[in-house]
């Protein structure tokens, strides 16, 4: 795209076109809870989110509607978003008028469409409960499998699309915004196939530690294997990890990457059969992207380079994985690896040539202890020319969040970018 101004409108959530010659994006930061959009500018007029898509071929940018979460069709003849309403829009993807679909009580989010194109599923937020609804694109009807007084979400479609899964949590009305809820009242997994009517519980977290779900920072909690296997996260050993077993139940699940590290998000590969993860495991300062196969057979194998932080890992249709690469003097530029050779950084000259690369320190990890024994984990900035034994004027640099890490590079999270930049130039100032 050429937009030219410097006006800090966001560009995000990249679809793409069947035959891979247009990409649908959406321009415009998402509301605040008083409807508020983002306008770092003041521009006058109101700023809207706004559903657009790019011809690859000619570089022409077209509205295609107010909204947000667009993909194409199956087909590919219509491109589906949600409206700034929260309705569910249709549009002609060859050009022409949006017009709303579906519209339901309380909030639509979540929207996944079935691999057979027939079906629309998404989460329907109602305060204090939540369903699954699915709409039928076919028969014009909209339905709420298995409805219940919990709150439903993160629906994902069997590869068939038969069936639908999806997770339950408990109804709750005594969690605290950013406290840690260890234990609770279990949640479950559930699915309903669309040929029966038949709906079923195929797991339930154990009482307990892991009773209660922490999810991956990723679009979808639950993958559905081409192997018929559902992939979910799990904090049963303390640590998130990611858990595999068959989509009917009846097994154990199967922890694909066991281990002493937390698993931050992770996609199904190209052909549906492995899971590509972002987890920190082998490194607790820098992030790996790690493939493993669904069916939990195989050993996890590590795409990642010692001493960088690669994360948003996709496949590639030949087998390859892409994904973004930092480290500690340059920030994230997209790299492409093909299944048996090196990583390639395929994204041009994004980077300015007078980025001060060769200028920045390489902090180090280092730990030490509270008033009560604890340790703490921070990272220290040298200064540059440093002898040994010199005293400097030191600086404590306390970022928010308890669930938030700092690492040994530049930061994938828009906020601690800003501030690995604002530690590197303070370390340049001599601190």
């Amino acid at each position: 795209t050429s937009f030219d101004q410097d006006d800090g409108m966001e560009v995000t959530e990249l679809s793409w076109s069947k035959d891979a010659q247009a990409l649908l994006f959406v321009r415009g930061g998402d509301a605040n809870r008083r409807g508020e959009r983002p306008n770092p500018v003041s521009y006058p007029a109101a700023v809207k989110q706004q559903v657009q898509l790019i011809n690859l071929e000619t570089g022409d940018v077209r509205l295609v509607g107010e909204g947000h979460g667009p993909q194409f069709s199956v087909k590919g003849d219509q491109i589906l978003f949600v409206s700034a309403q929260g309705e569910l829009y249709g549009a002609p993807a060859a050009g022409g008028d949006a017009k709303s679909i579906l519209k339901v009580r309380g909030g639509m989010s979540q929207v996944t469409l079935s691999p057979d194109g027939r079906r629309v599923a998404f989460a329907n937020r109602r305060g204090d409960h939540g369903f699954i609804g699915v709409y039928d694109l076919e028969t014009q009807t909209v339905m709420f499998p298995d409805p219940s007084v919990d709150t439903d979400s993160n629906p994902v479609f069997s590869p068939d699309g038969t069936r639908v899964a999806f997770l339950r949590e408990p109804a709750d009305s005594l969690s605290l915004p950013f406290a840690p809820v260890r234990e609770g009242e279990p949640w479950s997994i559930h699915t309903y196939d669309f040929r029966s009517g038949a709906a079923r519980e195929v797991f339930r977290a154990d009482r307990g530690r892991g009773s209660a779900f922490s999810g991956l920072d990723a679009l979808r909690q639950i993958l559905w294997s081409q192997d018929d296997r559902l992939v979910f996260p799990w904090e049963k050993t303390g640590w998130k990890n990611l858990y595999s077993m068959p989509s009917g139940g009846g097994a154990s699940p199967v922890n694909l990457i066991p281990g002493a590290h937390e698993i931050e998000s992770a996609v199904l590969s190209a052909d549906g059969r492995d899971v590509l993860a972002m987890t920190n495991a082998g490194d607790v300062n820098r992030r790996q992207v790690m493939r493993v196969a669904a069916i939990g057979e195989t050993k996890p194998v590590n795409l990642t380079d010692a001493g960088v932080i690669d994360w948003a890992g996709q496949s590639t249709s030949d087998g390859g994985v892409a994904f973004v690469r930092a480290d500690a003097h340059l920030p994230g530029r997209v790299f492409v690896k093909t299944a048996s050779g090196e990583a390639k950084n395929v994204s041009g000259p994004l980077i300015p040539a007078v980025f001060p690369a060769d200028r920045l320190v390489t902090p180090q990890a280092i730990a030490f202890s509270a008033t009560d024994g604890m340790k703490i984990s921070g990272q220290l900035f040298l200064p540059p020319g440093l002898k040994a034994g010199e005293k400097r004027p030191a600086l404590l640099f306390t970022h928010g969040g308890s669930r938030r890490q700092m690492l040994l590079g530049w930061h994938y999270m828009e906020y601690y970018h800003g501030s690995y930049a604002m530690n590197q130039h303070l370390a340049s100032l001599g601190f």
